[in-house]
Order: C-alpha cells, then sequence, then structure tokens
C-alpha cells in the first residue's frame, strides 16, 4: 500500500506518535531491508506514508 503523499523522517516513533496526535489513524506499513514504512489516513481519510531509510 503506497499513500499519495511519502514523507521521509528521522525518527519514524516520533514522526507517527505526531501524527496520530494531530488526528491522523495508522493503517499498516511494511518494512523491507532498506526501509521502514507507516501508511496513515488523515482526518479526511487521505492516505500518507511516514518512512525512514535503514
Amino acid at each position: 500500500m503506497v499513500g499519495d503523499l511519502d514523507l521521509e523522517v528521522d525518527d519514524l516513533e516520533a514522526a507517527c506518535a505526531l501524527a496520530e496526535e494531530a488526528g491522523a489513524r495508522p493503517l499498516g506499513g511494511h518494512e523491507d531491508e532498506q526501509e521502514v514504512v507507516r501508511v496513515h489516513a488523515d482526518p479526511a481519510g487521505h492516505p500518507f506514508c511516514l518512512l525512514a531509510r535503514r
């Protein structure tokens, strides 16, 4: 699953917490050798991805 907006962050846990504080809800995610991705939906339901490179 890929969102319309992908944001690369340095601290994935902090970014997810901030997004959820602002009203985003987690939808899932995935991990591979190169990155960890968390998919969220904004309050209107639009998906976006937060990702951190390994």
